[in-house]
């Protein structure tokens, strides 16, 4: 049977961590309910907006769901009445929310989110605006506009990084690396994921978990189980002593690798192992994943009536949930198991269900395995000329695939190598310097041994040169005249290239002086100078963390302004991040003084558009120092990027002063 990868396992499990952590924590739910009594206005609003919010960072059941969409619903009703943009476009937020884990319709979702966004960027609540890009990048990671989904992670981790909530960050990070295993990017998913790895604390049992489990998924997506299988025992390192007698007690992380590890042995042939997974895991009817397990693991087994059970459940919450490519993934299991069993009319049914929903979503592996199976359906009725039609495109389908996938397993394979390869490296590198002491050691001892010889050698050369010298001293002064007047020609020429080479001298170290005054005007120097004396305020008053930070934020700058600084063009990707880090180093400097946010208006690819470098800093800047610094109270910087009739338009709006 052909392998089903589930892409979007985790987002449903762990979406309210889209929610601040550190924003969340401070509400206690019961004292909120209490304040709700005497409450009126926009405290009111404010309050029943928490309330929701607090339950429903508390759980995701049906009831709880409920509930917090009646505080939502009245909040939504008072903030109308009261023109409050904060509290309206909170309570979007959470509608957004509800309807997004009821498994409501997620272009509505997407819609409540992005009104709720513009209405939230006006207050200074950054929490929810950075909230609110998350929840947005989930709806275009379930639509499949993934490269959209990662501009509005890209936003919200940092934005979450900005105000200190780092968990939340690394939260996004794991679902932005969610979205490059999406596109079929391994190699950047497994950076991202990398990355999400060293910003959790090592002790963290929830994320640490979840990430190591994106990362068996990635190996599984790249039919490399074995790699999946050694994850999945990773993950069982964090839960010792774990009794798998208690199925419903196992830590849904667990559970989860432990699925993952059952499609592994499927996928590798191992049937009995993957059997024993299943007694292992709670099997929840509610869950895509476990259906998509046990049809699989039954098909495996011939046990076609509980396969179909599964299955068909499966691709109905699929449906229900709008997730189409899971939705082709069911019909073309189901084509395969009604096939098995004869029926031909349902396996029909099924299997262009799933060709039709690949083909709208251009998703190649999909229409390759419903095609397949389309031909093996049309060859087991007889119908050799339409059997034959499917093989034919089942053969152009996975020709095209092929390169796809060696590269997939390629790229991810290598940068798991080059990870090693600099283990080894460094390792080599210490073997060296110990055998290089060795040979200087032992040079050194040989040396002492030869110095008499040598000293032997010396004089024995010397007394033969002074016998050359006195036989040969009559022929040399004969040849004396003839030699100078040679030597004499051959110093003119010599002089005159060494002119030529003195100009070339000069004329290369002039070119480098011109190299470096333009890379050094790439970056303001008094901006380096303050930058530096800040790092020094941080030490003089101990506060090595915030000296570190800004150490760290200080040199990526820099080394990006070198490093784009050798092109005539960069990605707008690395002039955002080299932007955000020039930002957070203004505004840490300036304790504070002033917040900003990077969003996007509509889709923007940021990885395919290509601009000057520091193009955009220069007017940061200035909106910084004539705008914001000489402003009274909290100042604000928006930049927004939008596309229109193939022009980038970048806007850059502040609350300072202004000018006359």
């Amino acid at each position: 049977m052909r392998k089903y990868v589930v892409i979007l396992l985790y987002i449903l499990s762990c979406s309210l961590h889209g929610l601040s952590q550190q924003y969340v924590a401070k509400m206690n739910l019961d004292s909120l309910k209490k304040v709700l009594v005497d409450a009126k206005d926009t405290q009111r609003i404010n309050t029943l907006n928490l309330t929701a919010m607090r339950i429903l960072f508390g759980a995701l059941e049906k009831g709880q769901l409920d509930e917090a969409a009646i505080y939502t619903q009245e909040a939504l009703l008072l903030s109308k009445d009261l023109n409050y943009d904060k509290g309206l476009g909170n309570a979007l937020l959470n509608e957004g929310i509800i309807r997004i884990n009821k498994g409501y319709g997620l272009h509505k979702s997407l819609s409540l989110l992005q009104t709720a966004l513009s209405l939230l960027k006006k207050s200074p609540d950054s929490l929810l605006v950075a909230s609110c890009f998350g929840y947005i990048a989930n709806c275009f990671n379930y639509l499949g506009e993934n490269k959209t989904a990662i501009a509005f992670y890209d936003s919200a981790q940092h934005l979450f990084q900005q105000q200190g909530d780092t968990i939340t960050s690394a939260w996004k990070t794991v679902e932005k690396g969610q979205a490059y295993f999406s596109l079929g990017n391994y190699s950047e998913a497994y950076k991202t994921y990398s990355y999400a790895r060293e910003l959790t604390p090592n002790n963290d049992t929830l994320l640490q978990p979840l990430i190591l489990g994106n990362l068996a998924l990635l190996f599984l997506g790249a039919n490399l189980p074995e790699n999946t299988i050694d994850y999945v025992q990773k993950i069982k390192d964090y839960y010792p002593g774990i009794d798998f007698t208690e199925y419903n007690k196992l830590p849904w992380p667990l559970a989860r690798g432990l699925r993952l590890c059952g499609h592994a042995f499927l996928n590798l042939g191992l049937t009995d192992s993957a059997l024993q997974i299943a007694k292992l895991i709670p099997l929840q009817k509610q869950n895509q994943s476990d259906n998509l397990f046990y049809g699989r693991l039954y098909a495996a087994t011939r046990n076609t009536e509980k396969a179909l059970l599964y299955l068909t459940n499966g691709y109905r919450l699929s449906r229900q949930a709008s997730i189409e490519i899971q939705v082709a993934r069911y019909g073309v299991a189901l084509a395969q198991t009604y096939l098995s069993i004869k029926n031909i009319p349902r396996a029909i049914y099924y299997a262009n269900d799933a060709l039709r929903i690949s083909r709208n979503i251009h998703a190649l592996l999909e229409e390759r395995n419903a095609v397949g199976v389309l031909a093996e359906i049309h060859k087991a009725n007889k119908n050799y000329s339409k059997a034959y039609q499917f093989s034919q495109l089942y053969t152009i389908l996975s020709d095209s695939l092929a390169p796809e996938e060696y590269r997939r397993k390629l790229s991810l394979l290598q940068v798991k190598n080059d990870l090693n390869e600099q283990k080894q490296q460094a390792l080599l590198l210490t073997k060296e310097k110990l055998i290089s002491q060795q040979q200087i050691n032992f040079q050194q001892a040989q040396l002492k041994r030869k110095s008499f010889l040598l000293y032997i050698s010396i004089a024995a050369l010397l007394v033969i040169l002074l016998l050359a010298t006195l036989v040969f001293r009559n022929t040399r002064l004969k040849k004396r005249k003839e030699e100078l007047q040679r030597l004499m020609l051959q110093s003119s020429s010599l002089l005159e290239q060494k002119r030529n080479e003195q100009r070339v001298t000069e004329l290369q170290k002039e070119k480098k002086d011109l190299e470096m005054y333009a890379l050094r005007a790439q970056m303001n120097p008094h901006f380096i100078f303050n930058s530096l004396s800040s790092i020094n305020r941080f030490i003089l008053i101990n506060r090595t963390e915030e000296a570190s930070d800004y150490l760290t934020k200080f040199s990526r700058l820099i080394r990006m302004t070198l490093h784009n600084s050798e092109k005539s063009l960069i990605t707008l990707e690395s002039e955002l991040e080299a932007l955000r880090l020039y930002l957070d180093l203004e505004r840490l400097r300036f304790k504070n003084a002033f917040d900003y946010s990077i969003s996007f208006i509509n889709a923007v690819d940021v990885s395919s558009v290509f601009i000057p470098p520091l193009l955009i800093q220069p007017f940061a800047e200035n909106a910084i120092w004539h705008g914001l610094l000489h402003k009274d109270g909290p100042g604000c910087l928006d930049i927004e990027m939008s596309v229109e009739e193939n022009v980038l338009i970048c806007t850059i709006t502040d609350n300072g002063i202004g000018r006359e």
